[in-house]
């Protein structure tokens, strides 16, 4: 969940890479870098700095301009400090799309329905965090979803949720239109909107075995129905889709790692679930409760911390 290649200002000084104009690409022919003098290589799936076509669905860049932030404000990274940026549920650019849209709704004149006015009010004083708590995200997110309902024809709207980068999309259309276009919009949106709620009351995370799609009896395969932070381009990614109403999250990033090279005993692990994709055992979904709690499982790999650590042992035997 933490690794794809972002570079300063977006290239590289040390970037290696001969672009052939025809003919069979060879691994060199790929960007790559060699101690890129920050010591950073950022990855969460954004489109690399090359000109080579070598894919065609990129997510936003905001998840991996963010981890670059976090990484470069931090004068030493402990495991402490990444734990912290692994859990990072800020979006900057939702933020700066919001007091757009707030700067839309105050350029027109006359009052809002007193429900609108207040969440108006939420929404002006949110952040940016897509906290469980945090009602300003709800409020964005169902904002969000009645503007481009009201502001695109259906087609175009259509064409846009082709892309994995709708949200840049949409936020850029934003930003080019004017006050006095976008103003009207707005204030029809929020008089759409939902009374304001946590955001975790709406974002659910769901867990369940695969068996769980069958309807009716897939509830007994269902092991959780929970809260969650997160959103689309936060670095603990929950994706969903542009909703105003109660919504399961797709996807996201659901394993957590973290390794100390200099010491082979400081390794850390939580996975979402457990490690056993049989339903019923015990370790079906028994690292819920740490990956929700922003605990890891240490991993020694030295064989007398192995042993002081893990008092069980599992012998196979061939039959």
């Amino acid at each position: 969940a933490l690794a794809a290649q972002v570079m300063p200002n977006g290239e590289h000084d040390k970037l290696i890479s001969e672009q052939p104009s025809e003919g069979i690409l060879r691994n060199a022919d790929f960007p790559n870098w060699l101690d890129p003098p920050d010591g950073l290589i950022v990855s969460a799936n954004q489109r690399p700095p090359c000109e080579l076509s070598i894919g065609r669905f990129y997510s936003s860049p905001e998840r991996a301009e963010r981890l670059r932030v976090l990484l470069n404000a931090a004068p030493t990274l402990d495991r402490l400090q990444l734990v912290a940026i692994q859990n990072d549920v800020m979006s900057r650019r939702a933020f700066a799309l919001s007091r757009r849209l707030v700067q839309a709704a105050r350029s027109e004149p006359g009052a809002l329905p007193s429900r609108a006015a207040e969440l108006l009010f939420i929404l002006e004083s949110w952040d940016g965090s897509y906290d469980a708590e945090a009602p300003g995200a709800a409020v964005f997110e169902a904002l969000l979803y009645h503007f481009v309902r009201l502001y695109y024809p259906k087609d175009v709207l259509t064409a846009y949720a082709a892309s994995w980068a709708t949200r840049d999309i949409i936020r850029a259309d934003i930003e080019q239109a004017s006050l006095g276009r976008l103003g009207p919009v707005v204030r029809k949106a929020f008089q759409r909107c939902p009374a304001a709620k946590p955001w975790g009351e709406i974002h659910r995370l769901v867990l369940q075995h695969p068996l769980g799609l069958l309807p009716g009896a897939g509830r007994s395969y269902r092991v959780g129905d929970l809260p969650t932070s997160g959103g689309s381009e936060t670095v603990m990614k929950t994706a969903n889709g542009l909703s105003a109403r109660r919504h399961r999250v797709r996807f996201g990033a659901n394993a957590r790692f973290i390794t100390d090279l200099s010491e082979p005993d400081e390794n850390h692990f939580v996975l979402l679930g457990g490690q056993d994709g049989w339903f019923g055992s015990v370790n079906f979904s028994d690292q819920v409760r740490l990956w929700r709690q922003r605990e890891y499982i240490r991993i020694p790999l030295r064989s007398e911390a192995v042993r002081q650590s893990f008092r069980q042992t599992l012998v196979l035997r061939p039959a």
